[in-house]
């Protein structure tokens, strides 16, 4: 404590008597000193402010004082979980069992022990090292090459199940089948090679055979391949021996005589070794008939003699008879397909078929379908001879239901498609697509036919022909739609199709039974006439189509002829008639006005002066009158064209040009149609 020596005086007086003496200096000094002692000792018990150190207990200070006034006397291991520690608390994820949340990172494989495995599905994973090692040293169940010497348990003698054949076991079959042969008599054995060979060089069978389901005609049943035998009795053997329940009977290259006549049955399928190679020889009335499903597949089928007017080779009765790539040579009747006594024949089918070298007759022709449905002739062919008797039909359709001929040629079979619905019978749904029907001449009876003849006695409904052709009938036409009687023919069209180079007309419509006739986007050249109206057709639609020069070919003489008394009614509309050679239409008949509508077709007005001569009887002559003539012969069979005692040469037919009054005679069988054009 500092001393305040200001108020201390010692040994002086002041001139105004405020000093102290000695004496009362040194009280004053004393009581200084003692008042000092005093304040040391009570600063003595006072705590530094710079870092104090209390002790005993200090009172009088409270944790606000401290800046603790929110804090609580807790140990820190008591302490309970604040707010806030809660609420990041909540954010995180225990150590036991966390779900977490979102997409966690900062986690990798590595970290979970994984970290030499790859992320791929079971499903994907790929074969290991180890596992292929171990797959290499296993055999695949299909088709196992076993090494070293593979063991298997021996079967019990006699089992038929697929377990697997030892050595063993085949050995001791073998054994039991060689004590059972030593037993048996030379009588039994006989009995036994007739039963499953025909001579005892033959062999039985083959695995092959049982597991295929085939036999062999000639190995197992001794079919005779040279063709002097009748190989029936061995296709019936192996039948009805061996394939109780269908399957397929082979034949080899060679030559097979069918001479009887006999059934298949059911489920039998007939296979040759080729068109060329197999070649079935039919006599003079040996027919083949079907069962169920059977089929002819890769095999010639031939004639060997003259065969029976109207006999064919097959009479296909039941249900789903097939033909594929079969060969029809030297036929009367190539097949024959159902029969009005029986229930209908569904679904015949030919397919790659191929009739040649047929023999004329009457009745005969390629295929004939009485009773049918679903029929199918599909890339075939039917060729015949020129300039000689023709067979009367190549396909003829009678009674049924839906028929289909795509892309295929027929041609030299008289009425290569003839549809003659009998009284009270109908055809439905015939469809032809991309097929010639071609080169129609005479058949055995004289008759000049076309290349198709639509003429039921019952009804067709529904017949469509679709870029097919027409051409060259050598004394007829291209297609003919003439019911009989009170037969009609419903909606026929001709859409995309062409009628060239036929002697008498391109379609030639026939009759009031025709309705709904369409013909569109078709050609028509060198034709007599490209269509022909005779009779009261209804309801024609005759539209853009080109008639006259076309598709390399020459005019028609007439585009369109509508005959005297005929009556058609419709619309003609929109067609290329020019480049005719006589004139664009002919209307010779009643029908005008509203009930028949010409409109539009270009070339209509180019016509011709056109004299109409009457055909008489043969020989017929015609003379010109004051102005020459060009005298057009259209259709028939002309034997004979005399001018001025000469006979002209058949080429020149059918255009004779005459002088003013000359005169040509005309030889014929069947009348032609004649036009005579002043020029």
């Amino acid at each position: 404590m500092a001393l305040d020596l200001e108020t201390i005086n010692i040994g002086t007086t002041s001139d105004d008597g405020t000093g102290d003496d000695l004496r009362t200096g040194a009280v004053k000094t004393n009581a200084a000193i003692e008042a000092v002692n005093a304040q040391d000792l009570e600063l003595a018990l006072k705590a530094p402010l710079a870092s104090p150190a209390f002790t005993g207990t200090p009172t009088g200070i409270t944790k606000a004082h401290v800046g603790l006034a929110n804090a609580d006397n807790t140990s820190d291991a008591n302490k309970p979980v604040s707010t806030a520690q809660a609420t990041a608390l909540a954010l995180k994820a225990p150590l036991a069992s966390p779900a977490f949340t979102g997409t966690p990172t900062g986690i990798t494989k590595g970290h979970v022990g994984l970290g030499n495995v790859d992320n791929t599905a079971d499903a994907d994973k790929p074969v290991s090292t180890a596992q292929a090692g171990q797959f290499a040293l296993k055999a695949p169940y299909a088709s196992p090459a076993f090494t070293g010497t593979p063991t298997a348990p021996t079967p019990t003698a006699g089992d038929s199940t697929t377990k697997i054949s030892t050595t063993s076991f085949v050995g001791n079959a073998i054994a039991t089948l060689a004590a059972l042969l030593a037993s048996i008599t030379s009588s039994q054995g006989a009995a036994l090679v007739g039963k499953y060979k025909a001579t005892a060089s033959q062999v039985p069978s083959t695995v092959e055979a049982e597991i295929a389901n085939f036999v062999w005609a000639t190995t197992q049943y001794g079919a005779d391949p040279t063709g002097a035998v009748d190989c029936v009795a061995s296709i019936l053997a192996a039948a009805t021996e061996r394939l109780p329940y269908g399957g397929e009977i082979r034949f080899p290259a060679g030559v097979f005589k069918i001479a009887t006549s006999f059934t298949l049955p059911d489920g039998i399928v007939i296979v040759g070794s080729g068109t060329y190679a197999t070649v079935f020889v039919f006599d003079a009335n040996a027919v083949i008939t079907t069962g169920a499903a059977n089929t002819f597949r890769n095999i010639r089928l031939h004639g060997g003699v003259t065969r029976t007017l109207g006999k064919p080779f097959v009479k296909a009765i039941k249900n789903f008879p097939v033909f594929e790539r079969v060969n029809f040579t030297n036929y009367a009747v190539g097949v024959e397909i159902g029969d009005y006594s029986q229930p209908i024949t569904t679904l015949p089918r030919f397919d790659g078929c191929h009739f040649s070298q047929p023999q004329a007759g009457a009745g005969n022709g390629g295929i004939i379908a009485h009773n049918y449905a679903g029929f199918s002739f599909k890339n075939g062919s039917m060729t015949g001879a020129y300039g000689i008797p023709q067979p009367d039909f190549g396909i003829r359709l009678r009674n049924g239901d839906t028929a289909q001929i795509a892309d295929s040629n027929l041609t030299g079979h008289g009425k290569t498609l003839w549809v003659d619905t009998p009284a009270s019978q109908n055809a439905y749904a015939i469809t032809c697509t991309n097929v010639y029907f071609d080169s129609s001449g005479a058949i055995s009876s004289g008759t000049n036919v076309s290349n198709v003849e639509i003429t039921p006695a019952g009804g067709v409904h529904s017949i469509n022909f679709i870029a097919c052709w027409f051409g060259l009938s050598a004394n007829a036409s291209g297609c003919v739609l003439a019911p009989t009687g009170a037969g009609v023919i419903n909606a026929p069209k001709f859409i995309g199709c062409e009628a060239l180079d036929n002697a008498v007309d391109g379609i030639l419509v026939n009759g009031a039974g025709v309705k709904d006739l369409q013909v569109a986007a078709s050609n028509f050249g060198s034709n007599g006439y490209g269509i022909r109206f005779v009779g009261a057709p209804t309801n024609i639609n005759v539209r853009n189509n080109t008639m006259g020069t076309t598709s390399g070919r020459g005019a028609n003489l007439i585009a369109i002829e509508i005959v005297a008394g005929a009556a058609p009614t419709g619309v003609i509309d929109g067609n290329n008639l020019k480049n005719n050679t006589l004139t664009s239409i002919e209307n010779l008949g009643s029908s005008t006005g509203a009930q028949l509508r010409i409109t539009n077709n270009d070339g209509y007005n180019d016509q011709l002066p056109i004299v109409t001569a009457t055909v008489g009887a043969s020989p017929w002559t015609y003379t010109a009158g004051c102005e020459p003539v060009d005298l057009y012969l259209i259709g028939g069979t002309i034997s004979d064209v005399t001018l001025n005692a000469s006979t002209i040469a058949s080429s020149s037919v059918p255009l004779v040009r005459l002088k003013p009054g000359q005169a040509v005679a005309i030889t014929y069988s069947v009348a032609p149609v004649a036009r005579a054009v002043r020029n």
